[in-house]
């Protein structure tokens, strides 16, 4: 685990992020909602993201706005569905879908090894990409008008969970003198 953790934060030493764009995205509803609004209580929120490539780019000077020589792209997809609770098929019963691809931008002097690569694309990149998606949704759910409540939850970067759950399987003693 230590050989993870000093690649990640060698990563996040070599790279600065420059910029996070969407780059696709595709919405749909279902025409039911419009006909009839669900009860929110029967509606499961299904999702999904992760990151679908990372490549580097060397960049000439003048090329782009930044005062690095290469660049790092990651792509990120993110997907969100909508179903009732109760369908046995929710594959082909989805009330709102929404799927979109996001460009995460990182500037660097130099590569970085592939491992710390892999580990800052596990860790960082989904959490940079985040509030932009939460924000898409938002927008999307009001824009359609989808009649209940749609929120993406705030994204938890693995190594936040690990603490949090071992604080759980790990309380602190209850009496302060034995700290």
């Amino acid at each position: 685990m230590m050989a993870h953790d000093d690649a990640l934060q060698r990563a996040i030493e070599a790279l600065a992020i420059r910029s996070v764009d969407l780059a696709d995205l595709r919405t749909q509803m279902a025409r039911e909602v419009r006909l009839a609004a669900p009860d929110p209580d029967s509606l499961l929120m299904q999702g999904r993201h992760g990151v679908s490539n990372a490549q580097w780019v060397e960049v000439s000077p003048g090329a782009v706005d930044s005062d690095k020589a290469l660049l790092l792209l990651c792509r990120v997809s993110v997907g969100l569905r909508v179903v009732h609770r109760d369908r046995s098929d929710p594959e082909d019963d989805s009330l709102l879908l929404v799927e979109a691809e996001f460009d995460a931008e990182y500037g660097a002097d130099e590569r970085i090894d592939d491992a710390d690569v892999e580990a800052f694309t596990k860790h960082n990149v989904v959490y940079h990409v985040w509030p932009y998606w939460r924000e898409l949704v938002q927008s999307i759910v009001s824009r359609t008008r989808f009649p209940a409540p749609v929120t993406v939850p705030h994204y938890l970067a693995a190594s936040r969970r690990r603490r949090e759950k071992s604080d759980e399987s790990n309380p602190e003693p209850s009496d302060p003198i034995a700290r």
